[in-house]
């Protein structure tokens, strides 16, 4: 299990079956409470297990447009799969399988193609996980214009 501190009273903790998550310590902050007088605070905010992130939430034609799906483990696979277009739900995956590079992720890059709008889509994507199950990312709706 990882621990690190950055200083200001932060300590990231690797969870059980891979999952970054964060306590951040209120210090400055004393409370009384039932662990006793001027005990402080400690305030715990856990991460998803794979992150989709994107350049554009609104991509016109000919930007450049940048999908990175990150939080992976090196060497396994992802997809990203098109969940819903114009309010209609699918599963349509939309890339081969990709692996992840050397640092846990992988990068796209497209250039908006006037043929591609006007629609609004939403992306996930799904990866093996570091406990080699399966796991997804929050959805991302890219609006194409």
């Amino acid at each position: 299990m990882a621990v690190s501190a950055d200083g200001a009273g932060a300590r990231y903790r690797e969870r059980p079956g891979g999952r970054p998550g964060l306590a951040a310590a209120a210090t400055s902050l004393k409370t009384d409470g039932a662990a006793g007088v001027d005990c402080g605070k400690v305030y715990a905010f856990a991460g998803n297990d794979l992150y989709l992130n994107g350049s554009h939430e609104v991509a016109y034609a000919n930007d450049a447009v940048t999908l990175t799906i990150t939080a992976g483990k090196p060497g396994n696979l992802a997809i990203l799969v098109l969940t819903e277009l114009d309010g209609t739900p699918l599963f349509e995956v939309i890339t081969p399988y990709l692996a992840f590079d050397g640092n846990g992720e992988i990068t796209l890059d497209e250039e908006g193609d006037p043929a591609w709008g006007p629609h609004d889509v939403t992306l996930q994507a799904w990866a093996v996980g570091r406990n080699r199950k399966l796991i997804q990312s929050s959805e991302r709706v890219v609006l194409l214009r």
